[in-house]
């Protein structure tokens, strides 16, 4: 009898989970779709995907949209503040993006909760795993959606001209994330 309760408790979690994540009305193709190749769970853009264009308010209060990032790489990352996995990925990315700051390197940090999260709870987030350089979002609006973002522990890379050219939704291994960046910015000598 414990072990039917077990079940059945897991189920209704892992329901929940996907409710949050997906919405039962979104209409996203899957991440390998069309206009992508993938390779395992990794998707490479071979056109732009998705428009990068949104608008937000950072945890300063401040209007944060697209045209702060034209020109620059961008590292997108989907969290949530209790998200265990989401703290191991961003010392992840806080390694690579040591390699790369300077270079035209920004990380975007986004909540991907449907209706964000206290900025209280992503300020305590960020201080104990992020990086205050980085552009934090606790209330990301569309951004999720429009990234194709499904889950936690998603990341993205975006070049110069808003085309997401490499995405993930899974622990992201760092030589991964930096071979795409380097990729990027021309660079594979420093891979």
């Amino acid at each position: 009898m414990k072990t039917l309760a077990f079940f059945v408790l897991a189920f209704f979690l892992l329901g929940c989970i996907q409710q949050l994540v997906l919405p039962a009305n979104s209409s996203r193709e899957p991440i390998c779709g069309v206009g992508t190749s993938c390779v395992g769970n990794q998707s490479v853009a071979s056109e732009p995907a998705y428009s990068l264009a949104f608008s937000a308010i950072d945890l300063e209060g401040k209007p944060i949209t697209q045209e702060q990032f034209k020109g620059k790489v961008i590292v997108a990352q989907g969290f949530a503040s209790w998200c265990t996995s989401c703290a191991v990925e961003a010392e992840a990315i806080k390694q690579v993006y040591s390699e790369f700051a300077g270079k035209g390197v920004e990380v975007l940090y986004f909540d991907v909760m449907p209706n964000g999260e206290p900025v209280e709870q992503v300020r305590a987030f960020r201080s104990q795993y992020g990086d205050a350089k980085w552009h934090w979002i606790a209330q990301a609006n569309e951004l999720p959606a429009k990234l194709g973002a499904r889950s936690f522990d998603y990341t993205a890379v975006i070049d110069a001209r808003g085309n997401i050219v490499y995405q993930d939704n899974k622990l992201t291994d760092p030589g991964e994330l930096r071979q795409a960046i380097a990729k990027v910015l021309g660079r594979w000598d420093n891979v």
